[in-house]
């Protein structure tokens, strides 16, 4: 079992979630090098979330979150996709879960 097999499904998405922020962050300091340095590790936690056996109900969940952070990696959205503060906010209930 790996230390990231050993986190809760809370603790993997919330900390998955610091990784799109810090996306969001840096796309909007037009740093796009960090950016998708940021994506690459969400995307890689996703993964790792992925083929850890106890989610494995949540497959299909998480590979749609998967194409999500990466289509959202790559602005400009248009105004009818998933806009950057919806999927903070869907991260932040995780977190908030975590630390409660």
């Amino acid at each position: 079992m790996t230390n990231w097999q050993r986190l809760s499904i809370y603790e993997q998405m919330a900390n998955i979630g610091s990784e799109v922020n810090r996306m969001f962050t840096w796309q909007k300091k037009h740093q796009p090098d960090l950016a998708r340095s940021a994506t690459r590790r969400a995307v890689a936690l996703v993964n790792e979330t992925l083929v850890d056996p106890k989610n494995s109900n949540y497959g299909k969940e998480l590979q749609t979150l998967r194409q999500l952070i990466v289509r959202m990696s790559k602005p400009p959205l248009a105004k009818d996709e998933t806009q950057p503060e919806t999927l903070i906010n869907f991260f932040l209930a995780y977190g908030l879960a975590v630390r409660s």
